[in-house]
């Protein structure tokens, strides 16, 4: 990452440049969400089957249905963040231009640094927290701060404090640049999954759709 600071492009060829990476390196997002995304997938089906009518969790004899829910949640909860950080990752690596590598090139990279993810996840989350204690405003600006605390530790490789340090520096004179390319990006998420919202609230009543829904 360059340290610009008057340099920042604009959020329209932020947009192109994502398309672009997208496009020239389908292939590999393509594998990886399949490696990825697939457990996931089973592990839902596999408890749609248990909570069932003829499941083990619908049979009180066996397991009382609410500790079923809660053991599946947790393991659903656990397997899911740990795929989704492993992805998170290896598509910070792509879309930064690093895209020589194959997937098991990308996963066992990811998984070296997944502790130290976790970790900088931790204190960038700890300070924002903090700021929103305190008010509002000092949230939102530790929110901006170190936003690019994880991409400063997996394309720079910087650690711990010095990740969030990094992340500072490369906001620093581009405050409101980089707020205004959270928003304009905040708002394009947010009319991408209205359609998905629409579709799970429809199928509301249909479990097993609606949980397809909620994985996409």
């Amino acid at each position: 990452m360059d340290e610009q600071t008057n340099g920042l492009i604009s959020a329209g060829d932020l947009l192109k440049s994502a398309f672009n990476s997208l496009k020239n390196n389908y292939k590999i997002i393509f594998r990886l969400l399949l490696v990825l995304i697939i457990p996931i997938a089973l592990l839902f089906f596999v408890s749609m089957i248990f909570l069932s009518d003829t499941g083990i969790f619908s049979r009180p004899d066996v397991y009382d249905a609410g500790t079923g829910l809660i053991i599946l949640a947790i393991i659903f909860g656990l397997i899911s963040s740990i795929l989704g950080i492993v992805l998170n990752i290896s598509m910070i690596r792509i879309f930064s231009g690093d895209a020589s590598l194959s997937v098991g090139q990308y996963l066992k990279s990811s998984i070296k640094k997944f502790w130290p993810y976790i970790w900088v996840s931790i204190l960038a989350g700890l300070a924002v927290i903090g700021g929103l204690i305190l008010l509002i405003v000092p949230g939102i600006i530790f929110l901006i701060w170190f936003s690019f605390s994880v991409y400063a530790l997996v394309i720079e490789d910087y650690r711990g404090r010095a990740a969030l340090s990094r992340s500072k520096s490369l906001v620093k004179g581009n405050f409101k640049k980089v707020l205004w390319r959270f928003v304009f990006f905040g708002i394009i998420i947010f009319l991408v999954y209205i359609p998905f919202w629409v579709l799970a609230y429809l199928f509301k009543n249909n479990p097993p759709i609606a949980g397809v829904i909620n994985l996409l």
